[in-house]
């Protein structure tokens, strides 16, 4: 989380939609012709969103790299959301 902290400080919302839409598209995986998506892009997907509307409610994009640093994993993040 780390990482995606670092490229919210740094970067415009635009950059920071194609960086997560590019991890959340490795996540996912074509099993008969399905289109399904794991657990850790669904976590990313839902990360997504919050940072938008963290965003667009004029929230520095220091607290939201705050925020998305102390998730300490997607797993444990998709399971408080479940």
């Amino acid at each position: 989380m780390e990482i995606f902290g670092k490229v919210i400080e740094r970067y415009d919302i635009s950059i920071i939609e194609y960086y997560f839409v590019e991890k959340i598209n490795k996540e996912i995986s074509y099993k008969n012709v399905q289109r399904r998506i794991s657990k850790k892009g669904r976590a990313l997907e839902k990360i997504l969103e919050y940072v938008k509307e963290l965003h667009a409610a004029g929230i520095s994009s220091e607290e939201i790299a705050y925020f998305v640093r102390k998730l300490n994993s997607l797993e444990n993040y998709w399971e408080v959301i479940e």
